[in-house]
This record gives C-alpha cells, sequence and structure tokens, in this order.
C-alpha cells in the first residue's frame, strides 16, 4: 500500500523530470521565472508572497498574532502603481487599521518592500521581504498568471 504510494510519487517525479526542459547550470535568471517567491516579516507578522509578473497581481498569506491568526488573499497594482488587495485580506487589514502604500522591488528583484501605514500612532513603517530561491514555487496558493 505505502509502496504503491511511493511509486506513483517516483513516477510523476520522473515525468516531471523528462518533460521539464533542461536549464543551465546556474539556473533560469530571477526574471525568467514568471512568479517569485517573497518571505518576510514585521512586528510579529510574517508574510509570504507569490508575485506573478505578467499580471502584477500577488497571492499574500499572512500569519501571527497581530494579524488575528493566518490570513490569505490577493493583491494587484492598478495603473497608477497603487496597491488593490481583494477581500477578505482588504476587510482583515481595514479592521486593524492597516493600509499597504506601496510596494517596491530591490535590485536583481532580490528583495521587495511593502510600504505601511500603522494604526495606533505607530506610523509609516516598511516590512522587508527577501526572494526565496529554493523552494520550487510550490506553494499553498495557486497564484493567478
Amino acid at each position: 500500500m505505502a509502496t504503491d504510494r511511493v511509486y506513483d510519487i517516483l513516477t510523476m517525479f520522473l515525468m516531471a523530470m523528462i518533460a521539464t526542459p533542461p536549464v543551465r547550470a546556474l539556473g533560469p535568471s530571477l526574471a525568467q521565472v514568471p512568479v517569485a517567491h517573497y518571505r518576510g516579516g514585521l512586528l510579529g507578522v510574517v508574510a509570504n508572497v507569490y508575485v506573478c509578473r505578467s499580471t502584477k497581481s500577488a497571492a499574500i498569506r499572512l500569519s501571527g498574532i497581530p494579524i488575528g491568526g493566518p490570513c490569505t488573499g490577493q493583491a494587484h497594482m492598478d495603473a497608477n502603481g497603487g496597491v488593490i488587495v481583494a477581500d477578505p485580506l482588504a476587510s482583515r487589514l481595514t479592521r486593524r487599521g492597516v493600509v499597504i502604500e506601496a510596494v517596491d522591488v530591490g535590485v536583481n528583484e532580490r528583495q521587495l518592500w511593502v510600504r505601511l501605514l500603522l494604526p495606533l500612532g505607530m506610523g509609516r513603517m516598511t516590512m522587508p521581504l527577501e526572494r526565496v530561491t529554493n523552494d520550487g514555487l510550490v506553494g499553498w496558493i495557486e497564484p493567478t498568471c
């Protein structure tokens, strides 16, 4: 029983390897990967963000006590560069008085900075996110590219 499951997993892995074109020894450049995964945190909140370059959209997962536990959602950039967050994530952020003002991408797309307006007189802060390159871009939410 368990050996059949292992066999199925190995078969799927080998089929994926055969269907995948070979890449250079250093792998594809960051600009060639259609979805980029970033991870970081600020004030007890951890963010995992999958960014789809072609649609300028992102799948977001926040977790931590200040945000009230895990929460997922989608966001995208409008024509003026503003960030539009969809519900239910938008509702959760609004209830906590958090506003995402802007998102900036670092050199070589290795960093992502999210500029936030926080409640209770904390003012503006920036949440730094670092590029995650070793997870194979397989995650908990399917980005819409």
